[in-house]
């Protein structure tokens, strides 16, 4: 039997002692309590493998306590026991979570018994969850990088819903690494073996996402010279992740419902549908409920989408995992760069750490790299983080003073911010920022303001 720290919590002291004494023996670490309340306490104090919990208790009985274990997640395993079994009881205590229900009087040969096989079960569901977090980091190191709490829940949820054929909706901003979450999932389940396809639905004009999607037949429409299978058979029997699902178009959403519920598609130009087993996987940066209540999204697709949600936090909401991240992406930086660089100094962390990261963990890595690119030395210091980041540390003396200066170098910070969101992609930049693309590159043109001296007079914000 694996040692294990349990928990006994019984009202009867003599009983709850000699339990202890009986489990001790086992080679376990015990401890024992007599009400709900304290055992609540020890395990804010330390963790517990399993609890053996009465179910008549003074105060907080065994069923609340139950419930209390439940809302804080704690992985414990917990066996009721009572001299006062019933049915309901035992369903409700099961309900809520125990892995077993014993009634007074028991042999203690019998629960030994259960407890080493309740022990066994757990020590393999930790191996299969040490086994998973293994492969998250060596496959999808970038945004899985950190000990936060809201980034340890994300790995939770791929490692539950990964082995299931549900659909998922992963949201979040941009940058957070919605894209990571679907490879990881697919990486984790039952159709690893097969294809994960991937399509964006904003990159594409409405008509030929319909295409891309559901294929067509030769002649289907103009410029149709040969028959095309679309990407829901591509994924058959593998895995189709829909990026920025929000933007698409009602009347082709109609059709992916139909897809989602019947496992079949129509391919452009035909009427035979044809059989696609395929898992969704969608991702979104827009509040899919408020579009759907606002008539922008269909509310079937909706509920069919989000059977399981996994939502990726971004970057401020977890700072306490930048230091590991920018570990993570100097290591990775001197590798490809072939540089020596050990780190960085405690003024560029702290910048690093005050910056609100519009543009999430993708900004942070390319901010490092740009750094890893222009530093000389074996630290990575401020001159090297892009402007919008050297103007937290920037002191009065070498701030730009005019006015001009200040709003040009706000100016281009913005546009940084919004390439990034963008991936670069200076198209949809400059339709983002409601002017055209060559008044974008005419911007990016111009020269930056010198710290402190008068720097070119800043665009017309409202140029088109």
């Amino acid at each position: 039997m694996p040692q294990a720290r349990i928990l006994v919590i019984d009202d009867e002291q003599p009983f709850c002692d000699v339990l202890c004494g009986v489990l001790r023996k086992q080679g376990h670490l015990v401890e024992g309590t007599e009400t709900a309340e304290n055992a609540l306490a020890l395990l804010d104090r330390r963790p517990f493998d399993l609890a053996i919990c009465d179910l008549r208790l003074p105060g907080m009985n065994g069923l609340d306590f139950l419930r209390q274990v439940a809302e804080r997640k704690l992985g414990l395993q917990l066996i009721i026991i009572t001299a006062y079994g019933d049915i309901e009881s035992a369903v409700e205590a099961v309900k809520l979570g125990a892995v077993d229900y014993l009634t007074k009087p028991f042999l203690f040969d019998d629960l030994i018994l259960r407890i080493d096989r309740h022990l066994s079960h757990l020590a393999l569901e930790q191996s299969h969850a040490a086994l998973q977090d293994e492969l998250l980091a060596r496959y999808e190191p970038r945004s899985f990088v950190g000990n936060s709490p809201k980034i340890m829940r994300v790995r939770d949820l791929i490692r539950r819903v990964a082995p299931t054929t549900s659909n998922v909706l992963i949201s979040g901003e941009s940058g957070t690494g919605k894209e990571v979450v679907a490879r990881a999932v697919h990486r984790l389940s039952e159709r690893h073996d097969r294809r994960l396809v991937t399509v964006n639905c904003a990159a594409l004009p409405d008509t030929l996402l319909e295409s891309e999607l559901f294929g067509h037949s030769k002649g289907a429409f103009t410029g149709a010279v040969r028959s095309k299978e679309g990407l829901f058979l591509a994924a058959d029997a593998g895995t189709l992740f829909l990026d920025e699902i929000g933007a698409m178009p009602l009347p082709l959403q109609s059709k992916i419902l139909r897809a989602v519920e019947a496992k079949e598609i129509v391919p452009i130009g035909t009427t035979a549908s044809v059989k696609a087993d395929v898992r969704i996987l969608a991702a979104t940066s827009t509040d899919l409920a408020a579009a759907s209540r606002e008539g922008k999204f269909i509310d079937a697709l909706y509920y069919r989408l989000n059977v399981f949600e996994i939502h990726m936090p971004p970057l401020r909401e977890r700072k306490e995992d930048i230091p590991v991240l920018v570990t993570h992406f100097v290591e990775r930086f001197s590798q490809e760069l072939k540089k020596r660089v050990l780190g960085v100094t405690d003024e560029a962390m702290a910048i690093l750490m005050a910056y609100p990261w519009p543009g999430n963990v993708r900004e942070l890595e390319n901010a490092i790299e740009r750094a890893m690119i222009l530093t000389d030395g074996d630290h990575l210091t401020p001159d090297g983080l892009p402007h919008s980041l050297q103007a937290l540390a920037a002191g009065p003396a070498e701030r730009p003073l005019d006015l001009r200066s200040v709003l040009r170098r706000a100016e281009l910070d913005h546009i940084g911010a919004v390439l990034v969101l963008t991936g670069q992609d200076k198209v949809k930049a400059a339709k983002m920022l409601g002017i055209s693309l060559s008044s974008l590159y005419r911007k990016l043109e111009q020269p930056e303001p010198e710290p402190g001296g008068d720097g070119p007079a800043a665009d017309s914000a409202g140029e088109t």
